[in-house]
């Protein structure tokens, strides 16, 4: 694994939902601020269940955030029978199918994922979880 100066990207997956946009731009917000290396961040944003796509293109301005639409593959009644959201899907498939769309646009050496309603209280947190991975810590 290279060291964490030599890498040129950090992708950070973000599951977002129905009114997670402050959540999110909170989130990264915080993540920018306290890592040792902001110029390397991309969020990518996986959005589902009625999140609010121009509220994340608006934030694009000011964060690198790339969305990606999840793909609905054909499921079984079973699992959507429960009705959770606008699409009437059991919010677990859902989940899923979120972060598979996350894996497949990882363009890093290693990622994070990461849920929208979180804070990144620790300064240089990026360096000290690559120094983790490479059980440097």
């Amino acid at each position: 694994m290279k060291s964490y100066a030599e890498l040129d990207r950090l992708d950070i997956g973000v599951a977002c939902g129905l009114k997670s946009e402050k959540y999110f731009e909170f989130f990264a917000q915080t993540a920018l601020a306290l890592a040792s290396r902001p110029e390397i961040l991309r969020f990518i944003v996986a959005v589902n269940n009625g999140a609010d796509r121009k509220a994340f293109e608006a934030l694009s301005s000011r964060i690198a955030v790339k969305i990606v639409e999840p793909v609905l593959l054909p499921v079984s009644e079973d699992t959507t029978r429960a009705s959770a959201g606008k699409l009437g899907l059991v919010r677990s498939y859902m989940h899923g199918v979120v972060l598979n769309a996350l894996a497949t646009s990882f363009r890093s050496e290693f990622a994070v994922i990461a849920d929208c309603d979180i804070a990144i209280v620790r300064k240089d947190w990026d360096e000290a979880m690559h120094a983790k991975l490479n059980n440097d810590v």
